[in-house]
């Protein structure tokens, strides 16, 4: 999957503005606009691009498939969040799938661009070099903030610890699965798991704080239903 040839003429963080809007966009628009199976659909072709084109390769580490590994790993980090975010797609649980994609796109560009203008902290620079704890932060105070605005919003009582709770666990759950991935990419000597995304790399490049996150908002889905609406 080549990149197209407009995008490669603009900036890597002019791409990733355009990109992560235009998946916005599209998220958006299925979720609210389109038939329940029509989400359930997006969510497959993601998981199919995922799973055929970008996962298996990250295995490959010194031109040796591991395969127990991948057999290992692929059910419980690959299959498990796209399965719980189908469930919830088809219960009175799914809008919260709206709040966990918000949470995690919020705390991932947060983090990106606090990391980039202002980070000096690596977090594991022989993993992620550009992971930093600046980055971390600013993911922290930015969902720290979406979720105090959408509880305003939603008329709800702001209970203090539960929001520093919730919004810590995102942001350590998000940080543990882009460094899990990035772990991955660096044991295959691979930048990025596709081309699919420009200023963003692959499909997983861009799901993968989402991993760790999903089958904990299943787990707690009635107290988190409770907590937001």
């Amino acid at each position: 999957m080549k990149v197209a040839p407009m995008f490669g003429k603009l900036t890597s963080l002019q791409q990733r503005i355009i990109t992560g809007a235009g998946i916005g966009l599209v998220f958006v628009g299925v979720f609210f606009l389109l038939p329940t199976f029509m989400f359930t659909l997006l969510l497959t072709i993601i998981f199919s691009v995922i799973a055929w084109y970008e996962w298996p390769p990250l295995f490959y580490w010194n031109n040796q498939f591991k395969q127990k590994l991948f057999w290992l790993i692929t059910p419980v980090y690959l299959l498990l969040p796209f399965f719980c975010l189908t469930l919830m797609n088809y219960s009175n649980y799914r809008p919260l799938l709206i709040v966990l994609f918000l949470l995690v796109f919020v705390f991932d560009m947060a983090a990106y661009f606090t990391g980039t203008f202002l980070g000096k902290h690596k977090i594991a620079p022989t993993i992620s070099p550009k992971k930093t704890w600046e980055g971390v932060l600013g993911g922290y105070l930015a969902i720290y903030a979406a979720v105090v605005c959408w509880l305003i919003w939603q008329g709800k009582d702001l209970n203090a610890d539960y929001i520093l709770i919730l919004c810590a666990f995102v942001a350590v759950l998000a940080t543990l699965g882009d460094l899990f991935e990035s772990w991955l990419k660096r044991k295959a000597a691979v930048k990025d798991s596709g081309t699919f995304l420009p200023g963003h790399g692959g499909l997983l490049d861009r799901f993968d704080a989402l991993m760790f996150i999903a089958p904990v908002f299943y787990v707690c889905r009635v107290f988190l239903m409770h907590f937001f609406f």
